[in-house]
């Protein structure tokens, strides 16, 4: 399977490349293919469900396929934006069971000696945080999403200095720099409007 998957992607890479497009980076997902253990007779697993999540599945996988693909991508001069197994559920809520799962995930993705400050490797911390919830089950806001992220973005800045993103209805933020307490501050993020 695992070489499968490499020739198979290496070889769109190729393509495109020899097609002429101009493509700058990939976003790589790391599919739960790879790191969820689905029981025999489970079908229609959502994305968004975790409780099939094996770490150390993820960690083999992690070096068997997500590295030695972002690898070959760089080698042909593309920046590659890795983004964690699945999606966000519709609704997350700060210290809640998904937010515990991306740092474990990114935690060490963060200290990966082939990934850690490696200027041409992006992360993408979730992929589209819809639904930010408080401690009452009320729909919350930005102050509420900014903090949900910032202890993922805590955990991460100890270990490393990528360039971190996280897509939240039309907009982008980058933690493009960190200060020597490694905390996130208003000058230290690029906020645009994307259309």
């Amino acid at each position: 399977m695992v070489v499968g998957c490499l020739t198979y992607n290496k070889g769109i890479i190729d393509q495109v490349m020899s097609a002429g497009w101009k493509m700058t980076f990939v976003r790589q997902h790391m599919d739960p293919y790879w790191s969820n253990d689905v029981p025999a007779g489970v079908w229609n697993v959502p994305e968004s469900d975790i409780q099939y999540f094996k770490f150390d599945r993820f960690k083999k996988y992690l070096d068997e396929v997500f590295v030695p693909m972002a690898e070959y991508a760089i080698s042909k001069g593309l920046y590659v934006v890795m983004r964690p197994p699945g999606v966000c559920p519709e609704k997350i809520a700060i210290g809640d069971a998904y937010q515990q799962y991306l740092i474990k995930v990114w935690e060490y993705v963060a200290q990966h000696p082939k990934l850690k400050n490696n200027g041409a490797v992006l992360f993408e911390l979730a992929n589209e945080p819809i639904g930010i919830y408080n401690n009452n089950g009320l729909r919350a806001g930005d102050k509420e999403m900014t903090a949900y992220f910032q202890a993922i973005v805590d955990v991460m800045r100890k270990y490393c200095n990528n360039i971190l993103l996280i897509y939240q209805q039309k907009r982008f933020f980058f933690s493009l720099m960190e200060d020597k307490c490694g905390l996130w501050r208003d000058r230290d993020r690029l906020v645009c409007q994307c259309s």
